[in-house]
């Protein structure tokens, strides 16, 4: 692929992310074009429909988060659910996008967001900070109910909406309270569960910083 066309591929990207998280899943392809200041034509160049794009788009985001969990030594499961919760519109516009095609089911299929899941949900298990019963399909689970539906809370800002319901969830998941922190609207609980982590050693109730 050339330079420019590997160029403007990755701007429809970018552009197609952004639309979606401001507009939903049926904004105007126009939007995402006019985003990545490209032609209509040149979108079909790169992707046959809609569908199509929000496959790529999806694809992209989760090879972001591998690289993250890679690099981030020590990343943890409710950091990965929290990077997981970031995506899930744009699963769901490639859910929804996905149901024109002729297998709608494999398309859509979960597997790559489970595979992200296993490892950390292992450690988190072998740490104590979670269930042993739990499984990589009901922490997905557990993400898609965190992100849906977060305007009906009355909260106007997401990041406090998400957060507060993080936190709720978690409370359900943690097999040991001292990982949990205690207020879901300061900052991101899966960063203030991470930076507590020693705590469980020493057994000093987690405060706020």
């Amino acid at each position: 692929m050339r330079k420019d066309a590997a160029e403007n591929r990755q701007r429809l990207l970018i552009a197609a992310r952004e639309i979606v998280r401001q507009h939903g899943d049926d904004a105007p392809l126009e939007l995402i074009t006019e985003k990545a200041g490209v032609t209509r034509a040149t979108l079909y160049r790169n992707f046959a429909d809609r569908t199509e794009l929000y496959q790529a788009v999806l694809e992209h985001e989760i090879e972001v988060i591998r690289g993250e969990i890679d690099v981030a030594e020590g990343c943890g499961l409710f950091e990965v659910m929290r990077k997981l919760i970031d995506v899930s519109d744009i699963y769901h516009a490639f859910a929804s996008a996905s149901q024109n095609t002729s297998e709608p089911g494999e398309a859509c299929s979960p597997a790559p967001l489970l595979s992200l899941i296993a490892a950390p949900l292992e450690n988190a298990k072998v740490q104590g900070m979670v269930r042993q019963s739990l499984t990589p399909e009901e922490v997905l689970l557990a993400c898609r109910m965190v992100s849906y539906g977060w305007k009906l809370d009355g909260e106007p800002d997401q990041r406090v909406a998400i957060n507060r319901r993080l936190l709720l969830v978690i409370r359900g998941l943690s097999g040991d309270l001292r990982w949990i922190p205690t207020d879901p609207t300061a900052s991101d609980p899966a960063d203030r569960i991470h930076r507590n982590a020693a705590a469980k050693e020493t057994g000093p109730e987690i405060t706020e910083a």
